[in-house]
């Protein structure tokens, strides 16, 4: 009797499993690299957020037509990468605001079993 006693979970306890300490902390791993890869593209990718000079092409250019058109394709690539920026900043805050939901319910209930205790 007294090893079937030893084996027992305390109930209301801290303890907490392995298993659910392993998907806490694969959500988390999720979360970061998620969080690194929104903010990467968003803030320091220059191959996905080009910026876009208007002053050397067309100033080399003397034909006023291809100008024309070389300018309108610039304007029409700076406002693609403008929308793309924007895209990337949104997804960074959506991305900021799960992780911060995240890890303030994660601590609410870590405090909240405490408590209990």
């Amino acid at each position: 009797m007294e090893d079937k006693d030893k084996n027992e979970k305390p109930s209301g306890g801290t303890q907490v499993d392995a298993k659910s300490t392993l998907v806490w902390s694969g959500i988390l791993i999720v979360y970061l690299a998620l969080f690194c890869s929104t903010g990467y593209v968003a803030f320091f990718a220059e191959e996905w957020n080009p910026a876009v000079n208007y002053g050397e092409i067309p100033a080399k250019t003397k034909d006023p037509e291809t100008k024309a058109l070389i300018l309108e394709e610039l304007k029409r690539d700076s406002e693609i990468y403008k929308k793309r920026r924007e895209l990337a900043a949104q997804s960074f805050n959506v991305v900021l605001g799960a992780l911060l939901g995240f890890l303030s319910a994660s601590a609410t209930s870590v405090f909240g079993r405490k408590e209990k205790t």
